[in-house]
């Protein structure tokens, strides 16, 4: 049963394009915070902090439900290979977090995709905490090593 729930996330996700991307993009996003880069420099040597909690993905089923803190960004330079510049929404996290199962040791950053009914382009700029289920990135509309089915998304002080 997890393999078919992540089947369906990955197809909600292509579908619907549900990855934050937008060919038009309101004004209110294009006056957002921007990412200028897709690469953040992550300490590989430094051991993950006492009391983290890693983001733990598997390609096939997905990952371990977590809650994650950090500042919601619209990724100017990230380009689809067909596309061309997509916008996606990306969690600049507030720390590097451990990764398991992903191609990178530690994470500064995931791409966030919003499951149904749930709308992040508004907390675009604002420090969040954001909830759901992590994924391994296997499509080029996928900007970041991972990328957070998010299901919930609450702004903080």
């Amino acid at each position: 049963m997890p393999r078919a729930a992540h089947l369906l996330s990955t197809a909600a996700c292509l579908f619907a394009l549900a990855c934050g991307h937008e060919v038009s993009t309101p004004s209110a996003v294009r006056d957002a915070p921007v990412v200028t880069t897709t690469q953040v420099a992550v300490d590989v040597a430094t051991p993950a902090p006492r009391g983290e909690s890693c983001i733990e993905v598997d390609s096939e089923l997905g990952g371990k439900h977590i809650t994650l803190e950090g500042r919601i960004v619209v990724d100017e330079s990230y380009e689809h290979p067909a596309r061309g510049k997509t916008r996606p929404l990306i969690l600049r996290l507030d720390a590097p977090r451990c990764a398991i199962g992903s191609d990178e040791p530690r994470i500064a950053e995931v791409h966030l995709a919003a499951s149904d009914g749930l709308t992040l382009k508004p907390l675009v700029g604002k420090h969040v905490r954001v909830s759901g289920d992590p994924f391994t990135a296997h499509t080029a509309w996928h900007a970041r090593p991972i990328v957070l089915l998010t299901t919930t998304a609450t702004p903080l002080p």
